[in-house]
């Protein structure tokens, strides 16, 4: 895992695809329509590298906790570090996926601080979890554990909700099986409120080229961005290199 690579910014926001619609009503999983299928819980703590401390530090701290904790971790809980694209990498955010019934989020702060990674960083991890779920993967998606993501916080407009946009998302995956393009969407909600995350993850090196060409000028785009202000609005978006430990 090399968190050193040199990060350049990219001024792009993916415009995703959301509606309300009611065509072909009977076909849908009434169940669908009232609540996701959650898959999974995840945590995004946010963190700073302590003065003393340097990303050549968290580098080796994180090879060595893969080592001493993958096993522990492996098939129920991945983990994951998100640098923002930027210049200034002494902040970071950790994402815990937990995918097991079991909640194993504090078992996982007692490891970090076990194997002391409060000398090196602090987090808030006084968070909330969220529930999360794929719903959307190109055909043939590779998945590498180093990828680009972008993560946008959103939140429900008055008496719209995840139901009223499935519809739209099942067919923005329809039009994405159509691509070559390695990516995938994942949706969080945290169940106490009508916020929401929207993470794109681009597994594509050349993503931004495809965006630019197939979307921020194109009718679908135009449409796209329409259908998403009837039903949500994003409070803001902000991108991420990102690096699996487990």
């Amino acid at each position: 895992m090399n968190i050193l690579l040199k990060i350049h910014p990219i001024f792009i926001c993916l415009i995703i695809i959301f509606g309300c619609s009611n065509e072909n009503s009977d076909a849908v999983d009434f169940n669908k329509l009232i609540k996701p299928d959650f898959a999974f819980t995840t945590y995004f703590l946010n963190c700073s590298l302590k003065n003393d401390s340097s990303l050549l530090e968290l580098e080796s701290f994180f090879s060595s906790f893969n080592k001493a904790k993958k096993n522990k971790y492996l098939g129920s809980s991945n983990l994951f570090l998100y640098f923002p694209d930027s210049l200034y990498l002494d902040t970071f955010v950790l994402n815990l996926v937990n995918t097991d019934e079991e909640n194993t989020y504090s078992n996982f702060i007692k490891d970090l601080s076990d194997d002391g990674f409060d000398k090196l960083a602090s987090c808030n991890f006084n968070t909330d979890s969220e529930k999360g779920i794929k719903i959307l993967s190109s055909k043939n998606l590779i998945q590498n554990e180093n990828f680009s993501s972008e993560i946008l916080r959103c939140k429900y407009k008055d008496g719209y909700n995840f139901a009223t946009f499935r519809v739209s998302i099942d067919k923005f995956t329809e039009f994405l099986d159509r691509k070559d393009f390695d990516y995938e969407v994942i949706y969080a909600e945290n169940e106490n409120s009508n916020n929401f995350l929207w993470i794109n993850n681009f597994y594509s090196q050349d993503y931004s080229k495809y965006i630019l060409e197939n979307w921020q000028t194109s009718d679908e785009a135009l449409q796209i961005k329409k259908e998403f202000t009837e039903n949500a609005q994003c409070i803001d978006s902000r991108f991420y290199k990102v690096f699996k430990v487990i």
